[in-house]
This record gives C-alpha cells, structure tokens and sequence, in this order.
C-alpha cells in the first residue's frame, strides 16, 4: 500500500493550479487576549476552492488513517491547506520570472 499525500492528488493539483494562477484572498484575523491581541493572515475560506481544498485534505486523512494508521495519515496529511497554496504560488511565481 502506498499513501500519498493530499496535494498530489489529481483533484488537488488541478485546485491548487487554479490558485497558482489567481491566488485566493488572505484574510486578517485577530485574537483578542487579556494584556495581548494576535494577529495572522489566512486564506478565505469562503473561496470555493479553499473550501474544497480542506475537504480533499480531511477525506485523505480519514481514508489513509484507516488504511494504514496514525502514520499513514501524518504521510497523508504531510501540508496544511495554506502551505499547499503557498507552494503552488511561489511556483507559479517563480516560472513567471525565468520565462
């Protein structure tokens, strides 16, 4: 049995392609604490393929977790959403620049 991970799934990678090209929107957000706030950016989760993304994530950690254990799933689920998009970006980013 082989596991994969998340991203190089066929329906990720065609998503993420997408993103590479026009990147979805990043969002502040801030955390109110006592004597501190804290502040980080994310992606929209409003955005449709972010949405779809996190579901693709969740469905290949759910699946590889049953077939192979926790271990599996930490192969399987090696990137977060928004380091995934980061990546495919900065690829993107850096093809426009050597062309």
């Amino acid at each position: 049995m082989r596991i994969i991970p998340w991203q190089d799934t066929p329906q990720a990678i065609a998503i993420l392609a997408s993103c590479a090209i026009e990147p979805p929107a990043k969002l502040r957000h801030t955390k109110q604490f006592y004597l501190t706030s804290d502040e980080w950016l994310a992606y929209d989760v409003s955005d449709e393929r972010v949405a779809k993304l996190s579901a693709i994530q969740n469905e290949h950690f759910l699946a590889a977790e049953c077939l192979g254990g926790r271990e599996a799933a930490r192969i399987a689920v090696g990137l977060s959403v928004a380091e995934a998009i980061d990546i495919a970006v900065a690829v993107n980013a850096g093809r426009g620049i050597a062309a």
